[in-house]
C-alpha cells in the first residue's frame, strides 16, 4: 500500500469524491509510491503572492512526479464560446462554473518542476508531468464529450482508474518531456539572472555564451526562444509528436530523488535519516499493512476471532501488528487494553499511537494501577482478577485485550528482576529483595482470557503476540502459548537485511531456526562487522570508530543509534545475571533533563548523547544500526550459553540497516565463536 501523506485527511468537500481517490491509491498502488494529497506553493514575485495546488501528488523514485488535479461530479461540461468548465451536483440540477482542471494542473506541474531546478541547479531536471482525473466519468463517456485542444483526453483518467490506478498512472508517466518553449515556465528564472548580469553585458554578442555558462542551456534555449519564436515555435512538428532530440533529459538519480522527497516533506531533527522525513516514518510505522501481504492477512484473519495467538520470529511485524489492530478497534470506538513487559516498548507504543481508546500498560504498571499500589505483587494481582472481574465481567472496563511479547509473561525471577527489566521502577516499588514472586503472570493470562470470553458483547477479543526464541525474561512459556488453540504465524521479515538476519539466526542451533522470507526485491545489505577487543578501552575505541563511520559513511543521526549490551547495564541487588557491563563505566545515568527518550543510561559523544540499554530493555523495538557488545566465551558455550544465544539474537535482530558486534574473548574462545 502507498504511503500517504496526510494519513488521514479531513475531505471537506464530501461531493468531490477524493475520499475515494485517496482510497484507491492508498490501497491499490506498492509502497513504493508516495501520495501527497492537497500539495500547495505559494510563490512571491514583485511582492505578489502567487499560490498553486494539486489535488494529488504521486512520487514514485523510478517513475518520476505526477500532478493530479481531480474534478468530481454528475456533469462535467465544457464551453467552448467562452472557454469555461461547468458541473453539476445532481441530475437536472444548475451548471455552476468551476476552475479550468487542465490549468490548474498545468501550474502546479510548471511551479513545482522550477522548484526542483531553483532548489537543485538549472542541470537538474526532474520528471514532473501531469493528469486530470474525472472520477465519475467513464472511459464511454468520456469519448462523446468534445473538448478544447489543449484538453488531451490521453491526459485524463476516469472512473476505471479507481480499480486499477497503477496501470492508469503509468500511461500519463510515460510520457517524455517536451523542451519547454513557452515563456510561463522560464519567465521567473530569466528575471533573477538577468538582475543579476550587468546590462551592459546584455549588448555583447555573447550574450548567450555568458547565460550558458551562468545557468544552463536550458534557459538560453527559452530566452532565444522569445527573440526567435519562429525557430522554436513554428514549423511542422513530427507527426508523433517532438522529435527525440527535442525532448528534455531527465534526472533520476536517487540522490536527487532523495533530495526532491526532503523538499517537499521538511525533514525534522529528530527523524533517521533514511526515512527523509518524519511525516513518512510516522505514516509507515503507524500503517503497517503496507509493508507486505502477510501482514495484512493476519489482520483480516483476526476480524472477527475471539481469541489468537499470533507467532513470529523477530523482525516479522508483530508489534506493528499489534499497534494497527489496536487502532482499528479504538477506531470504531472499542476500549483497548494493550499490555506488554517492557517500559520501552511502552513508551514506544504510547507515543506513537496514543488513543483515547487505547490504554497501554507494562504488565508491571497494570498490576500497580489495578491494585492501587505502588509494587507489584503478581499473586495479589491475579487474586484481584479472580475476585472482582471473573465472575463479573461487564465490570472489566476493556472488551479487547492485546499483548505483545506474550513470551514474556511466563516468567519466575525474583519481583526486583520484574521491575528492573520491565521498568517497573518508574511507577512501583520492588518487593523486598529477598522476597519471590511465587505466582507469576502466566497465571493473569488464563484470568483475563476468561474475563473476555464471558463478556456478553459480541465485539470482544483476545489477541497475543509472541516470539518463543525471544523468551529471555522467563523460565518457562505461559500455558496459554504451549497450547493456544487458534495460532497464526507471520512469516516474512520486515526490518532486517538478509545478512543482518542471517547473523542473527547463527546463532541459535539450526533445529530452532525459523525459516524466514524476506520482502521482495530486499538485498542483502551491508554484512556485520565484528571486532575484537580485551581491554575496556579497546571497548571504547572500537565504538567511537563505529560511531564515527555511520555518522560518516552512512549519513546517520546519532539518534538512530544504540548501543546494547547482553549483560546489565548498571548495579543492581539480587538479580540474576548480575554481570555489569564494563562499558557502563563510560557512560552517564539519564535525569529528567536528559533529552534521551526516556532512556536510562546513555554515552556521549561527538556532542550527542548515544542511548545505551540492555537486550532485554530494549525488546520490541529497533534502530538503524545496532551496536552489540559484551559478547564473551559464555555466549556460546558457557553454562548460561542457551540463555545467550537468544540475548544476542533479541539484539543482533534490532539491527535494520547495520549490526557491529564487538566481542571480548580469548583467543581459543574466539576461535569457538567463529566456527
Amino acid at each position: 500500500m502507498a504511503v500517504m501523506i496526510p494519513e488521514k485527511p479531513d475531505f471537506i468537500f464530501k461531493e468531490s469524491k477524493e475520499d475515494i481517490i485517496f482510497k484507491a491509491l492508498e490501497e491499490k498502488l506498492s509502497d513504493d509510491y508516495y501520495v501527497l494529497y492537497s500539495f500547495k506553493i505559494t510563490n512571491i514575485v514583485k511582492n505578489i503572492i502567487y499560490d498553486s495546488e494539486s489535488d494529488f501528488i504521486v512520487i514514485h523514485p523510478n517513475k518520476g512526479i505526477l500532478c493530479i488535479e481531480a474534478k468530481a461530479a454528475y456533469g462535467i461540461s465544457y464551453d467552448s464560446a467562452n472557454d469555461s468548465w461547468f458541473y453539476a451536483d445532481t441530475a437536472g440540477a444548475p451548471r455552476l462554473e468551476m476552475k479550468n482542471p487542465f490549468a490548474q494542473a498545468q501550474n502546479i506541474c510548471h511551479n513545482l518542476y522550477n522548484e526542483i531546478r531553483d532548489k537543485f541547479g538549472f542541470d537538474k531536471v526532474y520528471k514532473v508531468v501531469y493528469g486530470v482525473w474525472f472520477p465519475c466519468m467513464s472511459k464511454a463517456q468520456l469519448d462523446r464529450l468534445k473538448l478544447p485542444l489543449y484538453a488531451n483526453k490521453e491526459l485524463i483518467l476516469t472512473e476505471e482508474a479507481l480499480d486499477a490506478p497503477e496501470k492508469y498512472l503509468d500511461s500519463l508517466f510515460k510520457f517524455k518531456l517536451g523542451r519547454r518553449y513557452s515563456n510561463e515556465i522560464f519567465l521567473n528564472d530569466a528575471y533573477k539572472i538577468l538582475n543579476d548580469i550587468k546590462m551592459d553585458y546584455l549588448k555583447k554578442r555573447r550574450v548567450k555564451f555568458h547565460l550558458d555558462a551562468y545557468m544552463g542551456s536550458g534557459l538560453v534555449m527559452a530566452i532565444d526562444g522569445l527573440d526567435n519564436p519562429d525557430i522554436y515555435l513554428s514549423g511542422q512538428r513530427a507527426a508523433n509528436g517532438y522529435e527525440d532530440d527535442e525532448t528534455l533529459k531527465v534526472d533520476m538519480e536517487p540522490s536527487l530523488y532523495n533530495g526532491i522527497i526532503k523538499m517537499l516533506l521538511p525533514e525534522s531533527k529528530s527523524v533517521e535519516v533514511f526515512d527523509c522525513c518524519r511525516q513518512v516514518r510516522e505514516a509507515a510505522n503507524r500503517r503497517f499493512v503496507r509493508l507486505c501481504k502477510e501482514q495484512a492477512a493476519v489482520l483480516d484473519f483476526l476480524e472477527g476471532q475471539t481469541v489468537v495467538a499470533v507467532n513470529g520470529a523477530a523482525g516479522t511485524g508483530k508489534t506493528l501488528v499489534a499497534a494497527e489492530k489496536a487502532r482499528q478497534l479504538a477506531e470504531r470506538g472499542e476500549k483497548v487494553l494493550f499490555l506488554c513487559f517492557n517500559r520501552y516498548l511502552k513508551d514506544y507504543l504510547e507515543g506513537n499511537y496514543a488513543d483515547k481508546n487505547i490504554k497501554f500498560f507494562t504488565i508491571a504498571g497494570f498490576d500497580c494501577e489495578l491494585r492501587k499500589q505502588k509494587r507489584t505483587d503478581a499473586e495479589e494481582f491475579c487474586q484481584l482478577l479472580r475476585e472482582k472481574y471473573a465472575n463479573n465481567p461487564e465490570a472489566f472496563a476493556y472488551d479487547h485485550i492485546i499483548i505483545d511479547e506474550g513470551q514474556d509473561f511466563g516468567t519466575h525471577k525474583k519481583a526486583a528482576q520484574i521491575n528492573a527489566e520491565s521498568g517497573a521502577d518508574k511507577g512501583a516499588e520492588s518487593q523486598s529483595d529477598d522476597k519471590i514472586n511465587k505466582s507469576d503472570y502466566g497465571d493473569a493470562f488464563k484470568i483475563l482470557r476468561n474475563i473476555i470470553e464471558k463478556k456478553s458483547c459480541e465485539c470482544k477479543s483476545f489477541y497475543v503476540f509472541y516470539d518463543g526464541l525471544q523468551a529471555v525474561q522467563k523460565n518457562k512459556l505461559p500455558d496459554f502459548l504451549i497450547n493456544p488453540g487458534c495460532k497464526i504465524t507471520l512469516p516474512r521479515n520486515c526490518r532486517n537485511t538478509v545478512n543482518i538476519a542471517n547473523a542473527a539466526l547463527a546463532a541459535l542451533p539450526k533445529p530452532e531456526r525459523p525459516a524466514l522470507k524476506f520482502k521482495d526485491g530486499d538485498n542483502f545489505g551491508e554484512k556485520p562487522e565484528f571486532y575484537y577487543s580485551v581491554a575496556p578501552e579497546q571497548i571504547v575505541s572500537h565504538i567511537n570508530k563505529i560511531l564515527q563511520k555511520h555518522k560518516d559513511e552512512h549519513k546517520l543521526e546519532y539518534g538512530s543509534i544504540v548501543i546494547l549490551t547482553l549483560k546489565r547495564d548498571r548495579e543492581a541487588q539480587d538479580v540474576e545475571n548480575s554481570k555489569v557491563s564494563v562499558f557502563s563505566k563510560y557512560c552517564c545515568r539519564t535525569n529528567k533533563n536528559d533529552e534521551t527518550g526516556g532512556y536510562d543510561m546513555y554515552y556521549k559523544y561527538d556532542g550527542a548523547k548515544i542511548r545505551f540499554t540492555t537486550c532485554r530493555k530494549f525488546k520490541g523495538l529497533d534502530a538503524d544500526a545496532v551496536i552489540l557488545i559484551d559478547i564473551d566465551g559464555d555466549t556460546f558455550k558457557g553454562k548460561h550459553n542457551k540463555r545467550n544465544r537468544l540475548l544476542y539474537y533479541v539484539g543482533a535482530t534490532r539491527a535494520r540497516l547495520y549490526l557491529d558486534v564487538i566481542t571480548s574473548m580469548k583467543s581459543k574462545e574466539w576461535k569457538d565463536c567463529m566456527r
